[in-house]
């Protein structure tokens, strides 16, 4: 069995509220647009995206990550929304950013960064199973149900333009 000694993982919606986890996924999208700032102001090819205002850069990447966040349908946003909050805190109990950035990659840390993304996806579905309640709260829940929410920090991840990373760990539907 896999345990993770701290607070206990948030195990319902009447333990947390929607608002609460918007504002979990709102922090990242913020952090992200602060991330992808920083990355495109450091580019130096004829390409760069160099607009007259300062803050023009940051208004166009919060935007564009605000409307991939808005194209899921409600129901795919309140599921993600919900492992979202449990990839957090799990991270948390890891000591480890929920938003895997791999902007410092190098050929020689792309083998240790796979392996790293795996086992820490796999470390959240392990911690799933012994610990995410079934329906009803009587039983543990299907694995995969589990599964389901991994997928859902990815598609999290995928929406925040941060693919390579979790592309490291290749799950799929089974």
């Amino acid at each position: 069995m896999y345990f993770v000694s701290i607070q206990e993982m948030p195990q319902s919606p009447t333990q947390r509220t929607t608002s609460r986890r918007r504002a979990l996924r709102l922090n990242a999208l913020r952090d992200q647009t602060t991330n992808m700032v920083k990355l495109l102001e450091s580019d130096q090819s004829h390409f760069a995206l160099r607009p007259k205002d300062p803050q023009a850069l940051h208004h166009l990447c919060f935007a564009t990550l605000a409307a991939a966040e808005s194209a899921p349908a409600p129901s795919t946003t309140k599921a993600d929304d919900l492992a979202w909050e449990r990839w957090c805190w799990y991270c948390e109990t890891m000591s480890t950013p929920p938003l895997r950035d791999n902007t410092a990659l190098s050929p020689a840390s792309s083998a240790l960064t796979a392996k790293r993304e795996t086992a820490l996806l796999c470390g959240f579905l392990l911690y799933l199973a012994d610990s995410m309640p079934g329906r009803g709260g009587n039983a543990s829940a299907k694995p995969q149900s589990n599964f389901q929410m991994v997928l859902a920090v990815r598609r999290v991840h995928e929406r925040m333009a941060w693919t390579s990373c979790m592309e490291c760990a290749k799950f799929t539907t089974p």
